[in-house]
């Protein structure tokens, strides 16, 4: 193997910057792999850039010349002799020298969290409907569907054990479980309890994030058990206006452990994160 160039300046794992070269044979896949690269250079915290090179890639890795190699799954050729990464969004590989594992393993996490959102045109065949609620309601779109995908992972027809329906598994009680079904009432009416919620929260929390918090713990647990876990916290002199405080003394609570309302508006939020570094407001 020809010995690599050193790179000094390592930050996080990565270079001081990163520097790649796409070897892809389509427009649609380069755009796609400039974005995702993109996005992962700046969750490092490193500039990057794209070199251009009329033949070959690997070599230039294997000499330090370059990072990475991003080609599609099918061109084994161009990444011979590198070490591959899981298969990315799109049908690609990142591929790094094999004397550097850190950075395969470092872009195999990063894909691992991302690997679920492969297209960059939309969310879900949803959108439009998400986000003329989310408007109507002050609402970020991105995280009204992220609270869409973990209530049913855009199944219109889920029916949760509880009787919950729809999108956004709503109750029947305003509507009946068949209008429910239909994704535009769904999402109306979900996105509108949501912001009945965050009103009934909004003078308690800290702040608005707090608001958003407290909003999503009450769609899941409902709005009175959270109220009475408030409460709670404020008798034990804890400062309830953020939901970490409150979460702290479920253990309390005497029939809720809170694990599932935790899970539920962590795994929201952060859905949420990675919507909004994909997809615009």
């Amino acid at each position: 193997m020809r010995p690599r160039r050193q790179r000094s300046g390592p930050l996080r794992g990565e270079d001081s910057l990163l520097t790649c070269i796409l070897r892809l044979d389509s427009r649609k896949q380069e755009r796609e792999s400039r974005i995702l690269v993109s996005r992962y250079a700046a969750d490092h915290q490193v500039p990057v850039t794209f070199l251009r090179l009329g033949e070959g890639g690997a070599d230039s890795v294997l000499l330090g010349r370059a990072d990475l190699l991003v080609s599609s799954q099918k061109d084994t050729l161009s990444r011979q002799g590198l070490a591959p990464s899981i298969p990315a969004p799109g049908g690609t590989l990142w591929s790094a020298a094999p004397d550097d594992p850190a950075r395969v393993q470092t872009v195999n996490r990063w894909l691992r969290s991302i690997t679920t959102f492969p297209d960059f045109t939309s969310i879900s065949a949803y959108d439009p409907v998400i986000r003329k609620e989310a408007a109507r309601f002050g609402w970020d779109w991105r995280l009204v569907a992220a609270v869409i995908y973990r209530e049913s992972k855009f199944n219109e027809d889920a029916v949760s054990a509880a009787g919950a329906v729809g999108l956004m598994q709503v109750r029947p009680g305003s509507a009946s479980a068949d209008s429910l079904l239909d994704p535009s009432t769904n999402i109306r009416i979900g996105t509108q309890y949501l912001e009945k919620l965050r009103t009934l929260f909004s003078d308690h929390a800290a702040n608005e994030t707090e608001g958003i918090k407290f909003a999503l713990a009450a769609y899941n647990a409902g709005d009175g058990r959270i109220q009475q876990c408030i409460r709670h916290a404020e008798a034990r002199g804890i400062d309830a206006s953020y939901w970490d405080n409150v979460t702290s003394l479920f253990e309390e609570m005497k029939g809720f452990s809170g694990r599932e309302t935790v899970a539920f508006v962590d795994g929201v939020l952060e859905t949420w994160r990675k919507y909004s570094r994909f997809y615009q407001p």
